[in-house]
């Protein structure tokens, strides 16, 4: 009688946990990440959708890290080369007869310094008498936000045979350009263009300039 108990409790006892391993096995479990143990028999859940970013302040693109308010009347081009991350053609009204502002971005710590790219640029402009272009080009360095941003801006012929980009040999063009210095950067503006179009546009590219900050 006792080993008939013994044997009965026994029985009991694998019955009820070959039920619960069965039990566990129906169950889905579902790792971290999404994926399913091998032999549940649910599918994986399908994934969560991605959180967009905040919007934008009415106005503000934003192009390889940072944003910037585009000015009136801009016009957005299709980039003529993978080097440009944004351009933008300048109107004045004049047929034939526009500016272009330029974005470049060369991932963070890329492009070079900041004094060699205005001396190149300025290098683009030849003066009628030869000097160098720097010694009448004028330059400022400013805060904006957490950004260190340098100007240059110069006269004279534009001559420039880039590659990826047209070339140029145009007298009394006008560079309004900056760089501008912070976590991700630097960026590269550059504009160019007949002087009187850039003269007009050159307020409204400081304003963008000033409305810098970095894309969330």
């Amino acid at each position: 009688m006792f080993r008939l108990g013994i044997l009965s409790l026994a029985l009991i006892v694998a019955f009820g946990f070959g039920c619960a391993k069965k039990e566990s096995t129906d169950n889905t479990h579902t790792h971290a990440d999404g994926t399913v143990h091998e032999g549940d028999h649910a599918e994986a859940p399908e994934p969560a959708a991605s959180t967009p970013p905040a919007e934008l302040e009415a106005g503000y693109v934003a192009q390889a890290g940072i944003a910037y308010k585009v000015p009136e009347g801009w016009l957005a081009e299709t980039p003529s080369s993978s080097m440009r991350k944004a351009q933008y053609a300048l109107p004045s009204g004049i047929p034939d007869s526009k500016g272009e502002v330029t974005l470049f971005h060369f991932g963070a710590g890329g492009g070079g310094g900041v004094d060699a790219n205005l001396r190149r640029w300025a290098g683009q402009f030849q003066q009628p008498d030869g000097s160098d272009p720097m010694k009448v080009a004028e330059t400022e360095r400013m805060q904006v936000g957490e950004f260190r941003v340098s100007t240059i801006e110069v006269n004279g012929r534009y001559v420039s045979a880039m590659p990826g980009a047209p070339a140029y040999n145009e007298e009394n063009w006008r560079l309004i350009g900056a760089v501008i210095e912070g976590p991700g950067g630097p960026w590269f503006f550059k504009g160019v263009g007949p002087e009187e179009v850039m003269t007009s546009h050159r307020d409204s590219f400081l304003e963008m300039i000033r409305s810098a900050k970095r894309a969330s």
